[in-house]
């Protein structure tokens, strides 16, 4: 469908409006979709194409975007929306930090390669949706 992109058995959708943990979840579940989770290192590689160099988190080579955005939303508590059995970790080096007792979401960045940093679900950034075919 316009929009989605498959990878496997699923479609992955960039939202770029910026919003809240909260209402990106929301808008995702509008969509027949959930936040998107990372199950296993090919799929991590996959995310990593949208992933851009320096302080951009997001980037066009899997044609999701006509423009950068600066991150994505991966999903929350270290325990995937979907329901999925969270053993796979893709976490930067030294994260999840200290502040994750408060910085209860996770998002992806390109400063680390497409690794995962925590970060307070109350921060507006873009989120990736995901859905079975």
């Amino acid at each position: 469908p316009p929009g989605w992109s498959e990878h496997g058995r699923h479609e992955y959708m960039l939202v770029k409006e910026k919003l809240t943990w909260d209402k990106a979840n929301a808008l995702c579940k509008r969509l027949g979709a959930n936040l998107a989770s990372v199950l296993t290192q090919p799929e991590a590689k996959f995310m990593e194409g949208f992933i851009s160099t320096g302080e951009l988190y997001i980037s066009q080579s899997r044609g999701f975007l006509d423009r950068l955005v600066e991150v994505a939303w991966v999903s929350f508590g270290f325990k995937w929306t979907d329901g999925s059995l969270y053993s796979f970790k893709n976490w930067a080096p030294s994260e999840p930090g200290i502040g994750y007792l408060t910085a209860k979401c996770v998002a992806i960045q390109s400063k680390n390669r497409g690794q995962w940093n925590d970060v307070p679900c109350r921060n507006q950034y873009p989120s990736v949706c995901k859905r079975p075919k």
